[in-house]
């Protein structure tokens, strides 16, 4: 795909560190961030796991446009743990020279936990959207990490009218690489619609867990993968036992929400002993 120039546009920019405090309750210690991105207040609403912050990352400059670039920068200290999201989902517009870009890096020190489950992105009609990801983890740090990409708008009779969706993610754990993937998705070169691709589904989410390896090994076990005609599931286990992958496929977006939820909920409760609090009705 040959683009005809690059704009200025905006520069977001998210830096958060989580630690813990002397009571133990893990704080957001460290926050960096520049507009157009928006940070609320960490919050501590799950009664289940006090200690826990939730965050959630807002944006005020509205959908991605030609040649944005946003950054984010998310380390957890030793034994913190945190769960983020987002306010809604991230909708990316039509372009017409550019593409935009978000790079995202992860650090997990010792003993930490992060849940990291965004809502879905949203591509309009012409879209392109270059997303890159890398974490760094210890091998006694847990990660729930969760991405979901919808067909497009469908209430503009949008389907797969974007142009480009394309996903890297390099995960390592002491200099080892645990997981190294690349995606691309280019609706008017080859259809989504294709059997060996998304087939009958219109939505799609990767969610990637890391853990040490008894804790992969069971939840491995307890997972079972899904075909029917609203869903499909189906689950890796990472070489060496360190970490497993599941790829989603749905037909609409709640499905895909909901079993994002059911999966991080498990992940909480083989970890910390809670599943994750019911969703809330506007989400």
């Amino acid at each position: 795909m040959a683009l005809n120039r690059e704009i200025e546009a905006k520069r977001g920019y998210l830096s958060m560190g989580f630690e813990v405090d002397s009571s133990g309750r893990s704080i957001l210690r460290h926050l960096h961030r520049r507009v157009p991105i928006v940070v609320q207040q960490a919050l501590y609403f799950d009664e289940q796991l006090p200690s826990l912050p939730c965050v959630y990352i807002l944006s005020s400059g509205g959908p991605y446009v030609d040649g944005d670039r946003y950054e984010h920068h998310i380390s957890l200290g030793p034994n913190a743990m945190a769960h983020i999201s987002t306010g809604a989902a991230t909708k990316v517009a039509t372009m017409e020279y550019d593409h935009c870009r978000l790079t995202q890096t992860f650090h997990l020190a010792e003993g930490s936990y992060l849940e990291w489950i965004p809502e879905p992105t949203i591509p309009h009609r012409g879209a392109r959207l270059v997303a890159h990801t890398t974490i760094d983890l210890h091998p006694t740090a847990s990660l729930f990490y969760a991405e979901s990409y919808t067909c497009g708008r469908l209430y503009h009779g949008e389907c797969f009218d974007y142009d480009l969706l394309e996903g890297s993610l390099v995960a390592q754990c002491e200099g080892r690489v645990l997981l190294r993937e690349r995606w691309r998705v280019e609706p008017h070169t080859l259809s989504p619609e294709r059997l060996s691709t998304l087939g009958p589904y219109r939505h799609h989410a990767s969610v990637v867990m890391f853990a040490p390896a008894e804790i992969v090994g069971d939840l491995y076990e307890q997972f079972t993968p899904r075909y029917t005609p609203s869903e499909a599931m189906s689950i890796s286990l990472l070489s060496g036992g360190v970490g497993l992958v599941v790829r989603l496929l749905a037909n609409s977006t709640e499905v895909l929400k909901a079993r994002i939820h059911s999966l991080g909920s498990a992940f909480r409760l083989r970890i910390k002993g809670k599943p994750l609090p019911d969703r809330f009705p506007w989400r």
